[in-house]
Order: structure tokens, then sequence, then C-alpha cells
């Protein structure tokens, strides 16, 4: 059988010889029905909150749209131009507007890659800058999670902003159990402290998909609604980037919508419990480093069995990650050590090391990149695969030609789920 599968902005491609079950887990592709920018102005339309906030637009001294970077949320520039534009069809003027992009790892020699997307799409006279998250100078102390007792500070333009515009993407996350608007918030534009502590939820319990009642799930809720209430809008895509849902209004019943809805997209049932995995995140922007691509191994692990072998397709044309990341792999030799080190000196990367020494202490990888076959092993503690062939006679060698294969194709955006899953 012929199997191909997103690899940054390609595909790699394999056969498998033989196989008892080959199973393929995809989540479902939406239909798209108009433009992103049609269903914001119709969803802005719709909205009480969003129409009541532009009626008052005498009184707006100044208004900050919090997004998420490209990387995060491909449409997302797009997203942003239909906000402003109905924000200045209202009567607003965009030179009022401030868009803030929520930034904790990206690097600063992409910044000016993602600056130039908006500038080239916005008007010239709005602001548009990235949250400084290591500077503590430009965030102010909202308060505490009443749950998990993290004190929240957020950045201060946004907190002061007249109108509080929030755009997030739900997506499934192994750190933050999902992503949107609240992920936007925090840690997106929150300070270095606050992301720390959330992050570090993370390390202490297991993983999870989808799930409102995980503790970081509800920090990040609880944190990102300790500021003045603005307008949340929070989308859903399917893997090919159609917008499945858009949902515009307060920032707790719209997540708590997305939530719903998200499973409807992104949860597959399935029993497997494969010998071999093939899992890619879906390609570029899912796949740019080992870090993002590390929520690809989680997923597998969900439909396979231990023992088993997985092949991770990520280009990582961007290298590991996060420096912190690259660090703690090299240093642990175990979930133990890893979150031992981590915790005498937490900083933001080194959430996911735990959960990827628990991942491979009861199943191989492979994995096949851009990384040089050094870093796969000294880093990884993988092995490296030239092509996807490749790693499939490895497979085949390894757990048999009669081995039993799940296929995931589009990691990001999966969350398969079985019967002994409680949540």
């Amino acid at each position: 059988m012929r199997i191909e599968v997103p690899y940054g902005l390609k595909t790699a491609s394999g056969n498998i010889r033989l196989s008892k079950s080959i199973q393929m887990i995809v989540p479902r592709k939406i239909e798209p029905l108009d433009s992103p920018s049609q269903k914001i102005i119709r969803a802005i339309g719709k909205s009480s909150l969003a129409r009541a906030a532009f009626s008052q637009r005498s009184d707006m001294g100044s208004v900050v749209i919090a997004a998420p970077r490209p990387e995060e949320f491909p449409k997302v520039v797009e997203a942003v131009k239909a906000v402003l534009d109905s924000i200045t069809t209202a009567g607003i003027r965009a030179s009022e507007v401030t868009v803030l992009l929520a930034d904790v790892l990206t690097k600063s020699s992409a910044q000016e890659d993602v600056l130039a997307q908006f500038r080239n799409a916005l008007p010239t006279n709005t602001s548009i800058e990235f949250h400084n998250w290591k500077d503590g100078s430009t965030t102010s102390y909202v308060g505490t999670t009443p749950t998990g007792c993290t004190p929240i500070h957020i950045n201060t333009k946004y907190l002061q902003a007249d109108l509080k515009i929030a755009i997030g993407h739900s997506l499934p996350d192994m750190v933050h159990s999902i992503t949107g608007v609240p992920y936007t918030i925090v840690p997106g534009i929150a300070s270095n402290s606050t992301a720390c502590k959330t992050r570090m939820k993370a390390m202490k319990e297991s993983p999870s998909l989808l799930n409102a009642r995980s503790s970081v799930a509800v920090d990040l809720m609880e944190g990102s609604s300790l500021p003045k209430p603005g307008i949340a809008m929070d989308f859903i895509t399917d893997y090919s980037g159609n917008i499945s849902s858009l949902v515009v209004g307060e920032l707790g019943s719209v997540w708590q919508k997305n939530m719903e809805r998200s499973k409807m997209v992104m949860e597959v049932d399935c029993s497997l419990r494969a010998d071999v995995a093939i899992v890619s995140m879906g390609g570029s922007p899912w796949d740019r480093t080992l870090y993002d691509a590390l929520e690809g191994l989680f997923v597998s692990t969900k439909v396979t069995r231990e023992g088993a072998l997985v092949i991770l397709l990520a280009e990582c044309g961007s290298g590991v990650g996060p420096e912190s990341f690259e660090r703690l792999m090299r240093s642990s030799t175990s979930a133990e050590t890893a979150r031992a080190e981590a915790q005498r000196h937490f900083m933001v990367g080194m959430e996911k090391v735990p959960i990827y020494w628990e991942m491979l202490a009861t199943r191989e990888f492979v994995i096949m990149s851009e990384l040089d076959d050094e870093t796969v092993k000294e880093v990884c503690h993988a092995i490296p695969a030239e092509s996807l062939q490749a790693a499939l006679a490895y497979a085949e060698k390894v757990q048999g030609i009669d081995a039993t294969y799940a296929i995931i194709p589009y990691g990001k955006f999966t969350s398969p789920i079985n019967e002994s899953d409680s949540s």
C-alpha cells in the first residue's frame, strides 16, 4: 500500500508491503462555505456584545486586538483585517487600533517576517507590535486564579485599552489541553513568570487533549478572564484551513462553545492499538521544530500499544526548538530527571521534556526531518531516517511483516478517543 503524508510544504511517501491492518486516522474536513472575512463580519453583526461595544465609538480612546501568530493560526492576518474593517466601518479610526501579537517562543529573526505580513494587509496608521514577554515592565498584575492560585500578569496596553478584542484558534494541545482565546491571553500576552507557572502545572498531571477540566486549561480560562471583559473571537479550522466554527462574544461562553465544537471536528473514534504508527503534524507551519512536532508523538500514543514503533515525519526547518527545551533534552535521562531539573530552574520550553521521556519509555521513535543525524540521536534519543521508505523498512525489520499500522497525517488536528479515555 502506498501512503503519502504532509512534510513541511511537501509530502513524504512510501510503501507498506504487508500488514494485518492499516487504519487511517483522519479528522473531519469541512466544506468551505464562504471567505473568513465574510464569516467574521457576519459573526460580529450577530454578537450583541460586539454591537454594543462598537456603538460607543465616541468614547473609544484606544482599541487593542490581541491575536495569535501566523504559525499558530495561518488565517490570522485575514481575520485581523476583517475585524479592523468592522471597527473602522463602525466609525473607530484605524490609528486608534493596536494589533498586539501573542509571543512566547518566536525567535527575533522571524518577527520581521510576521510584521511584514500584517503591514502589507493593514492600514499604515495601525500600530502592530509583538508582546515582549521577557520584559516584566510591559505587564501588570491583575489577580490570582481562584483554582490554581497562579499570579497573573498581562500586557499593560491590553489592560488599559478602552476596547479589548482577543482572537483565538482552538486546537488540541498536549500541554494546555486546548488553545483558543484563553491561550492568546495567557500565556500569549502574559509575563514570563505567569507563563512559567502555568506550564509548570503541566508537569504535575497526565497530558490530555480537549479536556476543559485539566488544571492547565482551568488556569488559562481563569487567568484570561481576570481583565475587564472585552470581545472574544474564537476560530476552529479543519486540517485544510477551512473555518468550521467562529463564535463571537463573552470569553467564557465563546471558549466553552468552541471546546465542544472542536471535539466534533477533531475527535476520531479509534479502538486500534497498532504495532507501528506513522504520524505527521500536517506539514507547515505545524512541524517547524521538534518542540512543535512532539504533539504528533503524543497523539500516536493513543493509537499504539506499549512497545510500538512510531515514525514521526516533521521537517523541523527551524531546528529543535527553544534553547531551554534542547538543553534539557540533552541533559536529562528520564522523565524523573527532566522533571527534577525543570522544577529547580524552570524556563518556558522545558514543560514538554518530561512528557517526551514518558513516551520514549514505552515506545521507540524514528524521526524523518531536516535535523542532522547526531541531533536526532543525541537530543531526541531516536533513530534518524532519511526517507519514509527507510523508516518503513526499519519498522518491518523490528515489528515484522504482519505488523498493524496506524497512519495519522494531520496530528495537530487529531484527537483519538477510545474506551480507555475517561475524559
